[in-house]
């Protein structure tokens, strides 16, 4: 009868470590399929990011060309110039006509798109980094890592 009760906390002890290791591997890929998702969105909204940069000149261009085309910076400049008190309402009506709207919607769009991906990619790499200090802690105080 003791022996039995031997066998069985011999059989237990033997198969505590076999479950470990298959614990301690399912975490493992469980955290390289999290690093590859992290990889992924980073990628995702870098690349997101690059084409905000490189729109931003084209998009300041447009919107320069077609005010001074449009007349804009002239009603600007008569603005500036006081001479219009009288007939403010005239310039008014006269800058809103002129105004580049689908440039300058353009231009917000690719603005919005610049800060939406680095606010993406900032919160990306945070959890990232919150993300590899809680696995790399959990190990460490397990000793397996």
């Amino acid at each position: 009868m003791a022996s039995d009760h031997y066998k069985k906390l011999i059989n237990i002890v033997s198969i505590a470590p076999a479950e470990e290791r298959i614990l301690n591997k399912v975490k493992e890929r469980i955290y390289r399929r999290r690093l590859m998702q992290f990889r992924l969105h980073a990628l995702g909204y870098l690349t997101c990011l690059i084409a905000a940069a490189a729109a931003i000149k084209p998009a300041v261009d447009f919107v320069i060309r077609d005010a001074t085309q449009s007349g804009f910076t002239s009603y600007l400049g008569l603005l500036s110039s006081g001479a219009v008190l009288g007939t403010w309402r005239d310039l008014a009506m006269s800058l809103a006509e002129s105004l580049p709207i689908i440039e300058t919607a353009a231009f917000i769009t690719v603005v919005l798109a610049l800060i939406y991906s680095l606010r993406h990619i900032f919160s990306v790499f945070s959890d990232l980094s919150r993300y590899e200090n809680g696995y790399t802690q959990a190990f460490q105080s397990q000793g397996d890592y």
